[in-house]
């Protein structure tokens, strides 16, 4: 069985926070990313840059807004199904 990518609590906080819907269509630029997750400047570009090349996130060129993949999508759904399931017993 192939295990999903790993994506660190950094990570998984900055795919909730694009996967909000303040941020599905127009994005979200790396300074309000910033405050909404409560990163340090360097810890949020060096996990954006983990999503982007690892095809969670994208950004079309640097200092434009980044979206949430489909990948990210549904990996962030399979990390809360898999917290959910852990959960529940």
């Amino acid at each position: 069985v192939e295990r999903a990518g790993y994506i660190s609590p950094n990570g998984r906080k900055l795919l909730e926070a694009l996967a909000m819907e303040t941020f599905k269509d127009a994005g979200g630029r790396a300074n309000v990313l910033i405050q909404v997750t409560g990163m340090k400047d360097a810890t949020f570009y060096r996990v954006a840059s983990r999503l982007v090349r690892d095809g969670y996130a994208r950004q079309h060129e640097k200092g434009d807004p980044y979206f949430i993949t489909a990948k990210g999508d549904l990996t962030l759904s399979q990390l809360s199904k898999n917290y959910h399931d852990s959960t529940d017993s």
